[in-house]
């Protein structure tokens, strides 16, 4: 079990660390509570760390590695087609749109 979600669990962990770079790239004028120490010195050297975590769970699991990765992807769609159906009800959700 640990094959098969250790790979989608290191992705996880790197796009939510991209965040902070989108984020900051969408708005940055915007008073941030905290401020990154070094910043982007941590914010990359923590990334380059976790391509590599991420690389090496996929070459030591192999195959199980592979199927984790691949129910993934195929979950794409499907996210899509629910995002399509859920902006067709309510227009303006993800337009842009914010509270």
């Amino acid at each position: 079990m640990v094959e098969y979600t250790a790979p989608v669990f290191g992705a996880f962990m790197l796009l939510v660390r991209l965040s902070l770079f989108a984020f900051r790239w969408r708005d940055p004028k915007r008073a941030r509570p905290f401020q990154v120490p070094l910043y982007p010195a941590t914010p990359v050297i923590l990334y380059g760390t976790l391509v590599y975590l991420l690389y090496s769970s996929l070459v030591c699991t192999g195959a199980g590695a592979l199927v984790g990765v691949g129910i993934l992807l195929a979950d794409i769609p499907i996210f899509g087609f629910g995002r399509r159906q859920t902006a067709r009800n309510s227009p303006g959700l993800f337009k842009g749109h914010t509270r």
